[in-house]
């Protein structure tokens, strides 16, 4: 193969900056969101409570299933991304938590929304895989500013 060809390969491979810094972009949104999950019924709790018939206080327990589910995602998804591929592990646990928010919008009580936000909670550890994913994809001379 000539060797302009696999140059043009090589380069045809390689995102411009352009291409990487909207690339970053998405990644901190996607990394916000999910993130975002862990703490997102807490201050919903009047709400919750006024549409469950319930006193706030008495729905709070809920912020603690969404700390013990994000704790589990910690303990049981996030090794896997040394075994597994983590750009399919990332985007399993993002749909995942998009579905478990659904169902959680649709909740007609308090056990199936802790259900929904201790699942979503559980893939919510997409930012802890997204760093290294960036540090292995990243140029080298580009890495350190990337993550």
């Amino acid at each position: 193969m000539p060797t302009a060809t696999v140059a043009a390969r090589r380069s045809a491979r390689v995102p411009t900056r352009r291409a990487d810094s909207l690339l970053l972009v998405l990644i901190a949104l996607c990394t916000a969101v999910t993130a975002a999950n862990i703490y997102l019924a807490a201050p919903l709790f009047p709400l919750i409570a006024h549409d469950f018939g319930s006193t706030p206080s008495a729905v709070a327990w809920i912020a603690s299933v969404a700390q013990f589910g994000y704790a589990a995602g910690l303990l049981v998804f996030a090794p896997l991304g040394d075994s597994v591929n983590r750009r399919r592990l990332v985007a399993a646990l993002s749909l995942v938590a998009a579905v478990a928010l659904g169902v959680g919008a649709m909740a007609s009580g308090t056990t199936a929304l802790a259900a929904a936000v201790l699942v979503a909670s559980a893939a919510t550890v997409v930012p802890q895989l997204l760093v290294p994913l960036v540090a292995q994809r990243a140029p080298a001379d580009r890495r350190a500013r990337h993550v």
